[in-house]
């Protein structure tokens, strides 16, 4: 299957990104007869992460009082920029999933993964301190 993706910003002033998501993927489908995943969330890296739920015709929206619950939640290895090797290593250390990774410090995290160690810690600095933007995320799914 293949598969393709676009990013679409959307202003601090919109609440209506969901909405924006639904109507994109319904012209998608009409207009191609392809399905479009879509993840909608406060910054890119929480929408790509969404949009990587509900697969292949999904809408997943992160409210921003979710998203660090979310963070928390998922799995290593669903993080975007973390590979199998530094999954690996994280594993031998006991560390599975997001809330498992901000128990460390960013010094350790840092010592044992370099920069993606810095990424996987600061995830949480992401979600909070990103200018509450909504990025809708899609993929569209081609058989």
């Amino acid at each position: 299957m293949k598969h393709t993706w676009m990013l679409l910003r959307i202003g601090k002033t919109s609440k209506y990104a969901s909405t924006i998501a639904r109507h994109i993927k319904t012209a998608i489908f009409q207009e191609t007869k392809l399905t479009a995943t879509a993840g909608v969330s406060i910054n890119k890296f929480l929408a790509k992460m969404a949009s990587g739920q509900n697969k292949p015709n999904g809408l997943t929206v992160i409210l921003p009082e979710d998203a660090i619950a979310f963070i928390e939640q998922q799995r290593i290895e669903k993080f975007y920029g973390i590979g199998e090797v530094t999954v690996a290593l994280m594993h031998s250390l006991g560390i599975h999933t997001g809330a498992e990774s901000k128990e460390r410090s960013l010094l350790e995290l840092t010592h044992y993964f370099g920069k993606a160690g810095h990424y996987c810690s600061c995830h949480r600095c992401r979600v909070i301190s990103t200018p509450q933007n909504s990025s809708v995320r899609y993929t569209l799914d081609q058989s």
